[in-house]
């Protein structure tokens, strides 16, 4: 799956959980930021707000976010930054 593919998914992920509703939408935020930025061609910012969302949830991590779905969550955002870059 290509970037925009694997970013769906993880704001489909976040949407679908039962997570409190405020980190919820916090999260979906800053993954819809992502997207948009890269719709628009800005790889780098969309690297910088996925970062953002990877920095939210360590925050939340086995607090507001489950500590198994906040390391699934990190994992598929920097899988996705992986993409971005080429690495």
């Amino acid at each position: 799956p290509c970037p925009f593919e694997k970013l769906e998914d993880l704001i489909e992920a976040v949407a679908a959980s039962n997570l409190p509703h405020g980190t919820k939408n916090s999260l979906i935020a800053t993954l819809d930021a992502a997207l948009r930025s890269l719709e628009r061609g800005n790889t780098a910012l969309a690297v910088n707000q996925l970062g953002a969302f990877i920095n939210q949830v360590k925050a939340q991590r086995g607090k507001a976010i489950p500590a198994m779905f906040a390391d699934a969550l990190i994992l598929a955002a920097e899988e996705i930054i992986a993409m971005l870059w080429g690495t």
